[in-house]
């Protein structure tokens, strides 16, 4: 992500927050049923599924990225 961190650090705060606000707002909205459909399957069907391991790894990388966006923001106002 060295790309994006190097673009992103180019914008000034205020652009930087509405960045990170809509990137919450289109990623988490985006994955909302997904985790809700994986948090009602019981533990040990994630095992076995590999669906259900690829769609978990996906929410983990869709958060992983709006944390790091949340870090990059905070960062800047600081």
């Amino acid at each position: 992500m060295q790309f994006a961190d190097d673009v992103l650090a180019t914008l000034a705060p205020d652009d930087l927050g509405r960045v990170r606000r809509w990137i919450e707002d289109r990623f988490i909205n985006a994955i909302c049923p997904l985790v809700i459909h994986l948090n009602r399957e019981m533990p040990w069907m994630l095992s076995p599924d590999r669906t259900l391991q690829e769609a978990q790894r996906a929410v983990e990388r869709v958060l992983a990225a709006v944390e790091e966006i949340r870090r990059i923001d905070g960062e800047a106002c600081v």
